[in-house]
């Protein structure tokens, strides 16, 4: 199964927010509650700061990505795939397929402390801690 990167357009917003709300929301309540309106100015901003993607499988949409390449490192700021999609080595393919855009840089992110299934998955794919806090872990994986 290939992974397709497809950029964002206007009209996949409401997918975006629907397959966001859907992934994040639990674990954020857990955190700092929901709330709505927060949620939604800082989703409208991620979609100005970030390169955003719609990934698909053929021409099935089955989650989306948020990057950020610079000099340094590729920044992963999300990578979302819907549930029935999870678990099939997908995520892998996502990661190699990022690698490849800037083949001598890093990846890097942040991942929930709460959200233990991802973590696992970054451990798995070769990422490694480089620090902590109160609701964050951020990893890199060496090029």
């Amino acid at each position: 199964m290939s992974i397709d990167f497809q950029s964002y357009q206007e009209g996949d917003k409401s997918y975006l927010w629907h397959t966001y709300v859907e992934a994040m929301k639990p674990h954020i309540e857990k955190m700092w509650g929901w709330d709505t309106a927060w949620q939604e100015n800082n989703f409208e901003q991620s979609l100005i700061e970030y390169d955003t993607s719609i990934l698909k499988n053929s021409s099935e949409r089955i989650g989306y990505l948020q990057v950020k390449y610079n000099s340094e490192n590729t920044f992963i700021s999300m990578i979302i795939l819907e549930p029935n999609h999870r678990s099939e080595g997908l995520g892998s393919k996502i990661l190699e397929k990022l690698q490849s855009v800037h083949p001598g840089k890093p990846l890097t992110l942040r991942c929930f402390q709460v959200n233990q299934s991802a973590y696992d998955f970054y451990i798995r794919s070769g990422f490694e801690v480089l620090n902590t806090d109160d609701y964050f872990i951020s990893m890199r994986r060496r090029a």
